[in-house]
């Protein structure tokens, strides 16, 4: 008996929490691997115009949002983030 999880798309994507929520961020970048293996970089709006287009992390909620709901298939998404408590929210010395 195979017992192999399988997924039908793979997203990796690389996220940084800087900047504001909604503001482009270029550190941060979304890619998805098509069916013969080969990984394909996604933009927010292909039909744009520009070379490169930058996600904020609202809008890359979004996405991924849509992503698992509308289309149905089984995906499995990697998020290379290193998580660390949000600054604001720390201590501050006396």
């Amino acid at each position: 008996m195979n017992n192999a999880m399988t997924f039908d798309r793979l997203v990796a994507i690389d996220y940084s929490g800087s900047g504001s929520p909604t503001a482009a961020n270029p550190g941060i970048s979304v890619w998805s691997m098509s069916p013969e293996g080969v990984f394909l970089r996604i933009v927010e709006d292909p039909n744009r115009g520009r070379a490169r287009i930058h996600w904020s992390r609202h809008n890359l909620n979004a996405w991924l949002g849509n992503l698992v709901t509308e289309k149905r298939q089984r995906t499995l998404i990697g998020i290379d983030h290193g998580f660390a408590w949000p600054v604001a929210a720390m201590p501050q010395p006396t």
